[in-house]
């Protein structure tokens, strides 16, 4: 054997004991049936939400839950684990294909590579991480299908549930309301208040919102908001709006942490109790899915039950 290969030789085996020495010695979370879950995964899943807090605020109260977030994420990890675990006994295979396919259809889901790259980066996550995070979650997809098996829900669960919750299946009452943004300062109250003179003498609402409006969400539509119901917006824009007749705009204008608002109601729903036959679908529906997560609770906590998990 040459010294070169020799030289060779002993390059790779120092790598090789590097490699294991690091893994030997690098800090451990936790283990799942011997196999470890190491502090550095659990650090990058902190980073990754510490990058998500960006502003005082968010980072006092991150500050403050830390431990308990650190613990979720440890719990999280050990689930993750046990599913691969597990996936493998059911020989549940993910090809790199299939990851690819499924990341490529995620990307496809924003409007342009621009917007997809800003998410994958306010996530702090690369492609790798995003690879690796869709392998896991169609490994633990697979393991539930499994799990579930069939699910069945009877009609008889589906119109005792109706009956004892008809509350839940009411359609609220809806405004469909537009309006016109203008700053919350003195500037912005006069040209409210010059709005409303305005719509008083004639001037069509939309075309008014399209020239003076300072929202840039609604000004291109004329101010429309849609229908909306209670408990959506800012609660002194809600009352002034839900006083209002149709066709009406409010004669003063409306102030809210965003600024004056001038705002007029175009039409009005009331609230409609759903019969039976239109709700029963969704019922059907939330009731397979309690159903779902019930057995999926039990397997994944018998399964947790008998593996060996430490958490350190």
């Amino acid at each position: 054997m040459s010294l070169k290969k020799v030289a060779a030789l002993a390059i790779l085996g120092l790598f090789a004991f590097a490699t294991v020495g690091c893994n030997l010695f690098a800090k451990k979370a936790a283990t799942v049936n011997g196999t470890p879950i190491y502090q550095s995964a659990v650090d990058k899943q902190m980073n990754r939400i510490t990058k998500q807090h960006k502003t005082a605020e968010q980072e006092a109260a991150f500050k403050k839950q830390k431990a308990q977030i650190q613990k979720q994420i440890v719990d999280l990890l050990v689930d993750e684990e046990i599913y691969n675990q597990e996936g493998a006994k059911l020989n549940i295979k993910v090809t790199d294909a299939q990851v690819e396919k499924e990341v490529t259809a995620t990307v496809k889901r924003f409007p342009s590579q621009k917007d997809f790259d800003k998410a994958l980066s306010d996530a702090g996550m690369t492609m790798q991480d995003l690879r690796d995070f869709t392998k896991n979650r169609m490994i633990t997809d697979a393991v539930n299908k499994k799990v579930v098996g069939t699910i069945t829900v009877s009609a008889k669960e589906v119109k005792d549930y109706y009956d004892k919750n008809t509350a839940q299946f009411k359609d609220p009452e809806k405004i469909k309301v537009s309006h016109i943004l203008y700053p919350g300062d003195a500037a912005g109250l006069a040209k409210a208040q010059e709005a409303i003179t305005k719509l008083n003498n004639g001037a069509d609402f939309a075309e008014l919102a399209k020239a003076e409006s300072t929202d840039p969400s609604t000004k291109a539509n004329g101010g429309d908001l849609g229908f909306v119901q209670k408990g959506v917006m800012a609660a002194e824009f809600e009352t002034a709006a839900f006083a209002l007749a149709v066709g009406e705009w409010t004669q003063a204008p409306v102030k809210t942490q965003f600024g004056y608002h001038v705002i007029k109601v175009f039409d009005k729903t009331p609230e409609k109790q759903k019969t039976f036959e239109e709700s029963k679908s969704s019922i059907e529906q939330m009731l397979k899915s309690q159903k779902e997560s019930a057995k999926i609770k039990t397997w994944l906590d018998g399964v947790k039950k008998k593996a060996k998990i430490v958490k350190y």
